[in-house]
């Protein structure tokens, strides 16, 4: 699947503010990187609706934890699924 187009990211980052989405603090918007909500993987595309910027610290986070999303308007909630054994 190609990667996003450059004029996604920037119209992202700044519809976002500057804002991480995970720790919502401002960054400078080449510090900021673009998540997929729904994974590329899972069937998730390059589509605006679909792109949040994270910074590159909690970008991390999210994929090392596998955290998920909940989208109420704007703002969304990252939640942990955890297996139970």
């Amino acid at each position: 699947m190609a990667s996003v187009k450059s004029s996604i990211r920037w119209a992202c980052k700044k519809d976002y503010n500057y804002t991480c989405q995970f720790c919502y603090n401002q960054f400078a918007p080449n510090n900021l990187q673009i998540h997929h909500i729904l994974r590329r993987r899972d069937g998730g595309n390059n589509h605006y609706s679909n792109l949040i910027p994270l910074c590159g610290h909690c970008h991390n986070i999210v994929h090392k934890y596998n955290y998920t999303h909940n989208s109420k308007g704007k703002r969304i909630m990252f939640l942990i699924h955890r297996v139970i054994v």
